[in-house]
């Protein structure tokens, strides 16, 4: 198949030129805690804010010696996650609280972690968790589980930040429906660590099972550093057609006669494929190197597939991934309380946070 559609026959690069073909960063518009995090996907997850009754505290060590005026806090979903049916909408009765504390000293009182007086600055009412049963099309995901605060919070940066948060209810019949948010764990720990990528635009229309490609960028510790690999997973569209993955380094964004989508990406390489191959499509594995950070390569998905008409190609979205800079380290800790039980206490680990600043 690699050698029959109309886009297959382009040389491959070494990956390293590849890479360095085309780089692009992204710029945040708030502050993401932990520090990086605007950037990369978090390594775990974590079903705490929307779980009831519950107590819980996040504290952050990157806001010490960053003084800001806080107005709102939001968290986002898993975005390495697969259509999971309990992650539908729901209304979870949270108060915010926030002080000042100590992400090194984190002991299971509440009450001792609050090294100043909490500031109410989100009063009991309810949080609105979108419906996110469908895979997300973006790694990390957007951070659309929004508290906006009532008052702002000035925090003077002489401390790490810690967010007090209740939860009481919910319109869900258990709390024990998980709904996952995303999470941060230091790179000390062992790994791995993810980049960012996302979907552009749209498959052919009016298929029965969408065809889609997701990538994967992910950093491995080894004895002589970090290795960085890109990946490719492919689900829906005709089962088991076969079919070619194109990589590339450009978006041309273009119409091409006789195919049902866009052309979303310029192709220097080609690889066969079958429909739903989930275990992953690798596309380079190499030493990480800083000089890669904020490159971004190319995707795109065809399978053989008569009912499209034209070429008898099913496209996928485009796909774009992005090499984020090396892991680096945080602190940050967890204290945790639900039903009841003795609060436990996780270092190293909290959900990664989307701050609005003044």
């Amino acid at each position: 198949m690699a050698n029959s559609h109309p886009f297959s026959n382009r040389p491959a690069l070494r990956p390293l030129a590849l890479l360095l073909a085309l780089g692009a960063s992204a710029s945040a518009q708030s502050v993401v805690l932990p520090a990086g995090y605007d950037v990369r996907e978090g390594e775990n997850r974590t079903p705490a804010p929307a779980m009831w009754p519950a107590r819980m505290q996040f504290v952050y060590g990157d806001a010490r010696g960053r003084p800001m005026t806080l107005r709102h806090l939001a968290w986002r979903g898993d975005g390495n996650a697969i259509p999971v049916a309990t992650y539908a909408a729901r209304t979870v009765s949270t108060e915010v609280n926030v002080c000042d504390g100590d992400a090194s000293a984190l002991v299971a009182d509440f009450a001792r972690n609050q090294i100043t007086p909490p500031v109410t600055v989100f009063a009991r009412r309810d949080v609105s968790y979108p419906d996110h049963r469908a895979a997300p099309r973006q790694s990390p995901a957007p951070f659309d589980i929004a508290v906006q605060f009532d008052q702002p919070y000035v925090h003077t940066g002489l401390r790490d930040l810690l967010l007090d948060i209740r939860t009481y209810a919910g319109s869900q019949p258990s709390s024990n429906d998980s709904y996952h948010v995303d999470v941060a764990t230091p790179w000390s720990s062992g790994g791995p660590a993810y980049g960012a990528w996302r979907m552009v635009g749209e498959g052919c229309p009016g298929a029965i099972d969408p065809y889609e490609v997701r990538g994967l960028v992910k950093y491995t510790a080894s004895a002589t550093g970090t290795d960085l690999a890109l990946a490719c997973q492919t689900r829906g569209g005709p089962r088991n057609a076969p079919g070619t993955l194109l990589v590339g380094v450009r978006d041309p964004d273009l119409a091409v006669p006789g195919l049902c989508a866009r052309l979303r990406v310029d192709p220097i390489l080609s690889i066969s494929i079958y429909a739903n191959s989930e275990t992953g499509i690798p596309l380079l594995a190499m030493p990480f190197d800083a000089g890669l950070a904020g490159v971004e390569l190319k995707a795109q998905g065809f399978l053989v597939d008569a009912s499209q008409g034209g070429l008898g190609l099913q496209a996928s979205p485009g796909l774009t991934m992005t090499v984020a800079p090396h892991p680096v380290e945080f602190r940050a800790a967890t204290v945790f309380n639900h039903g009841g039980r003795a609060p436990s206490i996780t270092q190293g680990w909290a959900p990664v946070v989307e701050l609005g600043v003044q």
